[in-house]
């Protein structure tokens, strides 16, 4: 059985086939799969429920997808999760991006900077959802100055000090199958996911 991996960030493809090893699933894709889906959704998990859906709809198979976001407490109403990727403008690159958070946290200092991702899943199948699952990660600081090098597609991460570990994000592993403590929210994902798809294949 086919599964389409809901996103064209080959960095979050490589999650989403993660947490569907092991199922007998060929994933594939989505470059051929056309218009892209809408993130209009409130809220994550809305998002990761819309975009599910389009993919499975227009593949007419069984599709995962996810919407996630960085969390920052002390920021209140001046940063919205739902725009992680799209605060500084749709067309902004990474390194803009990191500066640009850099710059709205300026003269925040230690726990002011603790900050946390939260992941959503879906799953869906010809239009019809399968499930759907979020969770957090752990909490880590956000860097006071650019770090030396930025993890491709993946620069709010970057941005992240473990102060447990005393190690940034950068000098963690970012290959799924050696999810770190710290980037628990894949990890939690992963059995809940596995659950709930290998008892709805086996129907």
């Amino acid at each position: 059985m086919n599964i389409v991996l809901g996103t064209t960030n080959p960095t979050k493809a490589a999650y989403l086939a993660w947490l569907v090893d092991g199922l007998g699933l060929e994933w594939r894709g989505i470059e051929a799969l056309t218009p892209p889906a809408p993130e209009t959704g409130q809220a994550l998990a809305e998002n990761a429920r819309v975009k599910a859906l389009h993919y499975s709809r227009a593949a007419n198979s069984l599709a995962i997808a996810s919407d996630g976001g960085l969390h920052i407490p002390a920021l209140g109403d001046r940063w919205d999760p739902l725009l992680t990727h799209r605060f500084a403008g749709d067309s902004a690159s990474d390194t803009e991006r990191a500066r640009a958070l850099l710059a709205l946290m300026e003269g925040l200092h230690g726990d002011e900077r603790r900050s946390f991702f939260v992941e959503a899943v879906a799953v869906a199948d010809r239009g019809e959802l399968v499930g759907e699952w979020e969770a957090p990660g752990k909490a880590a600081l956000i860097a006071e100055a650019m770090p030396e090098r930025l993890i491709p597609n993946f620069w709010a991460g970057s941005l992240l000090y473990y102060p447990r570990r005393g190690r940034y994000r950068t000098e963690l592993s970012v290959e799924p199958g050696a999810i770190e403590a710290e980037a628990a929210a894949w990890a939690r994902l992963r059995q809940p996911v596995q659950a709930h798809l290998r008892e709805w294949l086996d129907r």
